[in-house]
């Protein structure tokens, strides 16, 4: 369904004069499924950061992703009890 929506509004822009689909797919494997979990949010905030062009510093360290989402978490929560 993406593919044949890709195909259908392709417009050529110089560079590509066809249409070229392309499909990746991205395994984690790791010893835990809660250490893949990990690292699954590692690969995910990178790609925040990338859509923020924060991006340019590589794929976040475990302890910062456990931080990022702990800041998070807690301004999440703190929102949660305001409204209360």
């Amino acid at each position: 369904m993406i593919i044949d929506t890709y195909i259908q509004n392709f417009k050529s822009n110089g560079l590509l004069k066809h249409p070229n689909p392309l499909i990746a797919v991205s395994v984690i494997c790791s010893e835990t499924s809660r250490n893949a979990g990990d690292i699954a949010l590692s690969s995910l905030l990178w790609e925040i950061n990338i859509a923020k062009g924060e991006g340019g510093k590589g794929i976040p360290s475990m302890k910062e992703v456990k931080s990022t989402y702990s800041i998070k978490k807690k301004k999440f929560i703190s929102k949660k009890e305001k409204s209360k």
